[in-house]
């Protein structure tokens, strides 16, 4: 399921997962060598909660033009809470649905496969199709693992506990179309992928959206608040005809992110849109969480984005 596309995106990210609860603030390696960068990669697992400063190396896009020297990125590794395998919110989710409103309008009417935004926005900003792994510091903590073989990002949950854990990249951004192409091998149920988008404050364990799909055909968009580090659903599991559902089954989940308007597309189709007004620009990732599944395993074969005008 490669696709023959030559820019490659800039990744970065390190990912520890612990078992809720904030930690202290982060810290940056002073030194900007890779071999360093890894051996701090790995302190950070021993010690929990401190930062990975990595070097990113650019590549050029298929237009030709140059792609400019990335800065030194410092990317805090964040505190994830567990998510029970029901549709149901947590507690800490109910508690903050009521302190916080969000403005929300939803809506799960598919759309024609022919508004697909692929299709429309023509030539990708950037696309990483994990031809080398140079731009990523991959890693096994035990919990998790990133590893990229074949020309493929192999997203790895060991242990069926309802974590969600991800890695964060570079560049900011703020109005985007961001797509990633992936399928599960062995999966049941609630198992999930997807990718994180808008991402801050990693001094405050991250704020962002997670927007993921499951095993079982069901969709969902996640706002992730570091401090209270708890999730609250802005649209909810839901179950779509347009997912393939299963394992060894490609899909391509999209997010649509334009002002406070974020829209979620799988496969080219439209699945649910909200009004949400709570982080307007920041970095991308990936993620993945299992709740059934021991050795949970995703390959995803590219993440591409397109910058909106």
């Amino acid at each position: 399921m490669k696709r023959n596309l030559s820019v490659i995106v800039f990744g970065l990210a390190a990912v520890l997962v612990v078992l809720a609860g904030c930690g202290p603030g982060p810290t940056t390696p002073d030194s900007d060598d890779p071999g360093q960068a890894f051996t701090a990669a790995a302190e950070t697992i021993v010690a929990q909660l401190t930062d990975l400063a990595l070097t990113m190396q650019p590549s050029t896009p298929t237009n030709g033009t140059p792609v400019p020297p990335l800065p030194t990125a410092a990317v805090s590794t964040p505190t994830t809470a567990i998510e029970t395998p029901t549709d149901e919110a947590t507690p800490e989710e109910e508690e903050l649905t009521e302190t916080v409103t969000p403005e929300l309008t939803p809506t799960y009417t598919p759309e024609p496969s022919s508004v697909d935004p692929r299709g429309q926005l023509g030539e990708a900003d950037f696309v990483d199709n994990f031809e080398s792994a140079a731009n990523w510091p991959l890693y096994n903590d035990g919990s998790v693992s990133f590893s990229i073989q074949d020309g493929e990002l192999l997203m790895r949950a060991f242990n069926p506990v309802g974590w969600d854990g991800w890695m964060v990249t570079r560049p900011v951004l703020e109005d985007f179309f961001i797509e990633i192409s992936a399928s599960f091998r062995v999966c049941n149920g609630l198992d999930r992928y997807g990718l994180l988008v808008r991402a801050s404050d990693p001094s405050a364990n991250w704020y962002g959206y997670l927007v993921g799909i499951s095993c079982d055909g069901r969709y969902s968009l996640r706002h992730w608040n570091g401090p209270t580090s708890s999730f609250t659903p802005l649209i909810d599991w839901t179950a779509s005809e347009h997912i393939r559902s299963g394992a060894n089954e490609v899909n391509r989940l999209g997010l649509w992110a334009e002002g406070n308007r974020l829209v979620v597309y799988v496969n080219g189709y439209q699945l649910g849109e909200v009004q949400d007004n709570r982080q307007t620009t920041g970095r991308f990732g990936v993620f993945i969480g299992s709740i059934n599944t021991v050795d949970l395993t995703v390959e995803a074969d590219e993440v591409a984005y397109w910058v909106l005008p």
